[in-house]
């Protein structure tokens, strides 16, 4: 069957051209652009300011502008 990319829960991170943080949401494939900051070598979580205790937790993926989808 078709694969739902929505059980994944995450959201894509890349720089953009303008050297900025951008991240897609799978879930909605509606592109977004917010403040981050590093936890990790791989993961990137969102500002306090930003989070939503109503939504369920994303992991990160980080990738390079040369690999955004």
């Amino acid at each position: 069957g078709k694969f739902n990319l929505s059980l994944l829960k995450i959201r894509v991170i890349f720089i953009g051209n303008d050297d900025k943080v951008w991240f897609i949401d799978l879930c909605t494939e509606i592109y977004h652009r917010s403040d981050m900051y590093m936890v990790g070598t791989k993961y990137l979580t969102f500002s306090e300011a930003d989070s939503d205790a109503s939504k369920p937790s994303f992991d990160y993926v980080f990738l390079s502008s040369a690999d955004k989808m």
